[in-house]
């Protein structure tokens, strides 16, 4: 399970700093410092790493400035928007918007993990999310496209 998480941090992380996904959120508790403080030191200067109350938060503000509210401070915006999928990225679902679950598969068959894509051109995103998760493992990964 623990790999798992990595794999999935590593992924989104890669995606961050290679500008295909605009945020990367998530909670580590009392980690979270010393996560975000080696994430700075591996990531390039063009990435940002924020540490707040257990949080951390990965971006690229010449990415996320594009999505950012005019004359408000960037970082106050990120944080406002931590939880936002539009600043998530990834194909996102928004209330009432037609979607398809997307499943990233491993190597060995198993489900490395699972997001929720729109119907319009979904293998844009699973193309795109299969290559983050190689590119982080050095493992190839599929992706499977599931209706509902």
């Amino acid at each position: 399970m623990v790999r798992r998480i990595t794999d999935e941090v590593s992924a989104q992380v890669a995606a961050v700093a290679a500008g295909r996904k605009p945020l990367f959120h998530d909670s580590f508790g009392d980690s979270a410092p010393q996560i975000a403080s080696a994430l700075r030191r591996s990531l390039p200067a063009s990435v940002q790493v924020q540490s707040s109350s257990g949080d951390i938060f990965v971006y690229r503000p010449d990415v996320v400035g594009k999505l950012a509210s005019p004359g408000r401070p960037l970082w106050e915006e990120v944080q406002a928007h931590a939880t936002d999928g539009r600043w998530l990225g990834y194909g996102v679902q928004f209330p009432g918007e037609a979607s398809v679950r997307v499943n990233i598969v491993d190597a060995a068959g198993e489900v490395a993990s699972g997001f929720r894509a729109p119907t319009d051109n979904p293998e844009a995103f699973a193309r795109e999310r299969t290559n983050d998760f190689t590119f982080a493992t050095n493992q190839v990964h599929s992706w499977v496209i599931i209706p509902d």
